[in-house]
């Protein structure tokens, strides 16, 4: 015969799976936040030193804090080459976006093809750790150009008109965007403001619900 004891024990256990299981699936969403740029956009670059409290916030929250490049109209290798880098290590897509940024404003490099752009990359990022050989290989691949695609539907979607603009997205649905035109001041500070407000709201709401 089994125990009471025992039997009571099962209980607590299954009791306690239960309530782990229940908060698990009430557990919400997190709230990632997507920054749209271009390499070319000053304010783009400009705003990239007030990004740490907004990226802090998300992560924070289990969210994550994702740069999403947008192509100029005659060509995407620069942000084809930007994407294949930054999955190396978030340290390889920080110096990426560094030299990009430096390359297309402070010294107009010519990045339009994936010769100069490899040529650029190379001098600023090096050749220790880096199989340049596959990364061309993976720049040149269809697959390059689908996170280019899904930035670009994210604008669409999200009625972004002008670069920086940071979305908020939680499981796909875009809860609210900022830009500099929208931000109190029309300054950086302010929109870096505006966002964190942004995501405190964004959670707050998910609590009540």
């Amino acid at each position: 015969m089994t125990s009471s004891a025992g039997i009571f024990a099962r209980l607590c256990v299954c009791l306690l799976l239960a309530g782990v299981a229940s908060a698990w699936a009430a557990a919400p969403a997190p709230v990632h936040v997507v920054k749209i740029i271009s390499f070319d956009c000053a304010v783009c670059l400009s705003s990239d030193s007030l990004d740490g409290p907004i990226r802090a916030a998300v992560v924070k929250e289990g969210g994550r804090f994702v740069i999403a490049p947008l192509p100029r109209p005659e060509t995407d290798t620069r942000e084809r080459f930007y994407y294949v880098l930054r999955d190396l290590s978030p340290e390889m897509e920080f110096k990426t976006r560094e030299a990009l940024f430096r390359g297309s404003q402070e010294l107009n490099y010519p990045l339009t093809d994936v010769a100069d752009t490899l040529d650029w990359l190379r001098q600023q990022l090096g050749e220790q750790g880096v199989d340049w050989e596959r990364i061309v290989s993976s720049v040149q691949a269809p697959v390059s150009r689908a996170p280019i695609d899904r930035a670009i539907r994210l604008v669409a979607n999200a009625g972004a008109q002008v670069t920086p603009t940071y979305v908020l997205v939680r499981d796909g649905t875009v809860l609210a965007t900022f830009d500099i035109n929208s931000a109190p001041n029309s300054n950086l500070s302010s929109l870096r403001d505006a966002v964190l407000v942004g995501l405190r709201k964004a959670r707050a709401t998910t609590s009540k619900d």
